[in-house]
């Protein structure tokens, strides 16, 4: 019986035709390991237990977890969406450039803010698929690609925008709470367009509610950190005790 199979047809010697219509042997497997080692499709929860097993103290533990949870792909969707707000940042400020003569710096700082955080978001976004490129297909190692001049340089203009961001976010501050509450009359001297100042003023409010949710749960995670580390300590001190009275002699 012949074989009907036109994927593989064995000729004389070891010679054949490969799957992909090529005529040789399959490849050796020092020639494929040299490709470097398969992508790891491990869940973050998996690569903190792996962190844990690894670690020698609770802050070597707790630097890498914070690590891993930052490189998360979740990390990555969250700043996507998040995205959207200096986009609605600076098409306020275009819509209502003129419409806040009270405090005209108003517009201003929602189109410089939603500007700059829009560079910084694509800067970092940028980074992140460039270190899953070359890391994840085993060009070079973490420690190698951050000692690149080039990952150095986006690193520090991401710093630079972050602190200018910081900076310019507490003269928002200034500008929006001192003008509380604006008036909803064009001929007053105390005036600027409801939407505008309110979207700056629930815009800065946000921040602050966020920033004090995100110490919540960092607070909490912390905690369950600790204590995940002193059963790891436990563990570890009742392990060596075991193994000094198992090494011990009669």
């Amino acid at each position: 019986m012949s074989n009907s199979n036109p994927s593989f047809h064995a000729g004389d010697g070891d010679k054949g035709v490969n799957l992909d219509g090529k005529d040789g042997p399959p490849p050796s497997y020092d020639a494929e390991a040299g490709k470097g080692a398969p992508p790891t499709y491990k869940s973050i929860m998996d690569q903190i237990k792996e962190a844990q097993s690894t670690s020698s103290n609770p802050a070597l533990f707790a630097g890498k977890s914070t690590n891993i949870v930052c490189k998360s792909a979740a990390v990555t969707i969250s700043m996507l969406v998040s995205l959207a707000l200096p986009i609605a940042m600076i098409v306020m400020a275009s819509v209502y450039g003129s419409a806040c003569p009270a405090e005209r710096m108003i517009p201003i700082y929602l189109n410089v803010a939603g500007s700059v955080s829009i560079s910084k978001l694509l800067c970092d976004l940028i980074g992140r698929a460039s270190r899953q490129h070359y890391v994840g297909r085993g060009d070079c190692t973490e420690e190698e690609y951050d000692k690149q001049k080039c990952t150095i340089f986006w690193n520090w203009y991401s710093r630079i925008l972050g602190l200018f961001l910081f900076a310019w976010f507490i003269a928002g501050n200034v500008w929006v709470y001192r003008l509380y509450a604006p008036s909803n009359d064009p001929l007053s001297s105390n005036y600027c367009a409801a939407p505008l100042y309110y979207f700056a003023f629930w815009q800065i409010t946000a921040t602050y509610i966020f920033i004090a949710v995100c110490l919540c749960c960092v607070s909490t995670c912390c905690l369950i950190a600790c204590c995940a580390c002193c059963k790891m300590g436990a563990n570890m001190a009742e392990a060596k005790q075991d193994g000094g009275y198992g090494s011990a002699g009669p």
